[in-house]
């Protein structure tokens, strides 16, 4: 069994709802994921996340059974995005589009969380986090799963225009 079989399959189990999970191992995610802690809402794009993510923090070195997909799985409960604690980032969606889009948008929250927190830490000025009623009221305008369509269908279409026919969606299946 491969460690992304043992991932994906147990998601997928655990939420009809997702038709795609995105695994990878990234270098900010990495190295937001090896500081243990979740996204701070630093700016309008980390509101896609907002209570809408979470932190596994069991690494348990290579996943090869299906036991840590299912803690995995059971972590990230009804959530789009997880950060795998000293391994990598985690997204899951209704669509191809969707979980790509939000993927590479965590990847660049991960990025700017990093760079916040340097920033701080030779400041000593804590970043300014985004408030709650703020972040919820963003979030449901960009965190929406055809908000996460909208986000990852341009980076299609590049590839679309760059590689040819739009073939990725498979036989049958269409955008939501």
């Amino acid at each position: 069994m491969t460690a992304a079989y043992a991932i994906h399959a147990e998601i997928h189990k655990a939420r009809p709802d997702v038709l795609c999970a995105a695994h990878c191992h990234s270098v900010y995610g990495r190295a937001m994921c090896a500081m243990g802690k979740e996204l701070d809402m630093l700016t309008q794009d980390f509101c896609t996340f907002y209570n809408d993510h979470v932190l596994y923090p069991n690494f348990a070195g290579l996943v090869l059974a299906t036991d840590e997909g299912k803690q995995i799985a059971a972590c990230l409960g009804d959530k789009k995005a997880a950060l795998l604690g000293n391994h990598g980032l985690l997204t899951t969606g209704p669509s191809i589009e969707a979980t790509v889009g939000w993927f590479v948008l965590l990847e660049k929250c991960c990025q700017v969380q990093l760079a916040a927190d340097a920033a701080a830490a030779g400041t000593g000025k804590p970043p300014l986090v985004i408030g709650e009623q703020e972040a919820q009221s963003t979030w449901e305008a960009i965190g929406t799963k055809n908000g996460g369509y909208f986000m990852g269908l341009p980076l299609f279409q590049v590839a679309e225009r760059e590689f040819g026919e739009r073939t990725y969606l498979g036989r049958g299946l269409r955008p939501i």
